[in-house]
């Protein structure tokens, strides 16, 4: 299904709960989807679910890291990629791949506070490997250098800035893209974004969170 559709459908469900932020614009209604969406993600990661149907993916060129960061990895050479922000789990990150734009070589993840063992270690001081640090994929070793574009793969804060990184975003229809969400879990978006948990500070929201709480209490007291 895509944005727009999903933007409809969270203003239709505003409207029949008489809130006032059904008359808000799309972009306001796309960004509370998106602050939905990622909390489902970080619920449905802690309870170990399938979030394949959430991720993402955008091939880029790199460029050539800077001074200021050569510090961070103790070393010259390396490549960059910004990234548009990842969600943020328990655990980590939302970035779950990185590698060559050709998918045949996967690089391998590693700790900031493991990355100076990991570049002086006989058996993995040549060895392509990234960490992610300051909003921003280091890449050492990479056997493409710059040459090649890099692929990122994973679970974003704002789907559409990786729809637009891909050229696949209008600045006329800018929401006419396939969302990262699936059927099954768009009714879960729906009632995390009118449930009042991210503090829109809409009475009428918080009345039918609270009014459903209160059926499940009961239902759960059977």
């Amino acid at each position: 299904m895509k944005a727009k559709e999903h933007i409809y459908n969270l203003r239709d469900n505003l409207s029949v709960a008489n809130s006032s932020l059904a008359d808000k614009t799309d972009q306001h209604i796309m960004y509370m989807l998106d602050e939905a969406r990622s909390i489902l993600i970080s619920r449905k990661v802690a309870n170990r679910h399938n979030i394949d149907n959430m991720t993402q993916y955008f091939d880029t060129a790199p460029m050539l890291g800077k001074n200021s960061d050569s510090a961070v990895l103790g070393c010259k050479e390396f490549i960059k990629v910004t990234t548009p922000k990842p969600v943020t789990l328990n655990r980590g990150i939302g970035i779950l791949t990185v590698g060559g734009s050709d998918v045949r070589a996967i690089y391998a993840k590693i700790d900031y506070s493991r990355i100076r063992i990991y570049m002086h270690r006989k058996y993995t001081g040549n060895a392509t490997a990234w960490i992610y640090e300051n909003n921003s994929i280091l890449i050492v070793n990479s056997l493409g250098g710059i040459m090649e574009n890099v692929r990122v793969r994973g679970l974003f804060d704002e789907p559409h800035k990786v729809e637009t990184l891909k050229g696949k975003v209008s600045l006329f229809d800018p929401f006419d893209f396939e969302y990262p969400l699936s059927l099954k879990d768009s009714n879960a978006v729906y009632d995390i974004a009118m449930a009042g948990d991210l503090s829109w500070g809409d009475i009428s929201i918080q009345t039918i969170a609270k009014r459903n709480q209160e059926a499940a209490n009961r239902a759960k007291n059977r």
